[in-house]
């Protein structure tokens, strides 16, 4: 429970909308956001808990979700790699431009 409790954030940085009530959605994704991020520290902290890696550095990325954009900052190792499978899905690169004005049948 402590990365539940670290990851509230203090009163002033509440989200408020203009009339000044909480706003629920801005609340959620902050909350997601730094719960998510929390866990994948802890995770990458465990992978070099040993002392055979170490920490080097962040990559950001973005996942969008029924409360917002999360911004996510995934760590990065100095050895292997650390990818979150179970929250984000790799990146896709188009080859060609080819590829974008090809039909279904894979001809021009």
């Amino acid at each position: 429970m402590e990365i539940l409790a670290d990851a509230m954030p203090d009163k002033a940085a509440i989200p408020r909308s203009t009339d000044g009530m909480v706003d629920i959605q801005s609340l959620l994704r902050l909350l997601a956001e730094q719960v998510v991020n929390a866990i994948m520290d802890e995770e990458a902290d465990q992978l070099c808990g040993d002392g055979a890696n170490s920490r080097n550095g962040y990559r950001n990325r973005t996942l969008e979700t029924c409360v917002g954009t999360l911004n996510l900052r995934i760590p990065k190792l100095r050895t292997g790699s650390f990818f979150p499978e179970d929250v984000l899905e790799r990146y896709r690169h188009q080859h060609t431009q080819g590829a974008a004005r090809r039909g279904e049948d894979g001809n021009l």
